[in-house]
């Protein structure tokens, strides 16, 4: 821990002249989310099960990663998630620029408890610890789960995208 702090100081002494108000604040906000999940929130004795959508704390990206507090989908089958992770298909609001394919999955939004237009881009898949789980929003539907799944079996080779 000692070397982690030296670390951080030796960092901070580094980029003083470029560290701007805005940037520390940040800084302080993610730690403070850091200190809470590790050392208060308890994790969750449930058994998520797949398809359904819970609000998740994503934290701060890096790059173009997805963050903050959003829907996200419990993809990890039911007997994987006895552990303390879930892994996870953020989700994001429709625009008019986005392109619904086959990696980018429009969501039945009516039919899964969402409040607006939605979809998911199944490159963002991701593992989570239970601790960053929030409110239960509803279920995808078996048509958006049968969707997914063909696009996770293209991502990961299972499976060759049919020529049109």
């Amino acid at each position: 821990m000692e070397l982690l702090i030296k670390r951080l100081i030796n960092k901070v002494k580094e980029i003083a002249n470029d560290i701007t108000i805005p940037i520390i604040y940040q800084f302080l906000d993610r730690f403070n989310l850091v200190l809470y999940l590790h050392f208060e929130k308890k994790t969750p004795n449930i058994v998520f099960k797949q398809r359904d959508i819970y609000e998740i704390n994503l934290g701060q990206n890096v790059g173009s990663e997805l963050n903050k507090k959003r829907p996200c989908i419990i993809i990890s089958n039911q007997s994987f998630n006895k552990g303390n992770t879930v892994i996870i298909l953020p989700l994001k609001g429709i625009r008019e620029t986005t392109r619904i394919g086959i990696i980018t999955i429009s969501i039945d939004f009516l039919k899964s408890g969402l409040k607006k237009p939605t979809y998911c881009s199944c490159f963002n898949i991701r593992e989570v610890s239970k601790k960053r789980i929030g409110q239960y929003i509803g279920t995808i539907t078996n048509e958006n789960r049968k969707i997914i799944n063909n696009s996770l079996s293209i991502i990961f080779g299972l499976k060759k995208q049919a020529t049109p």
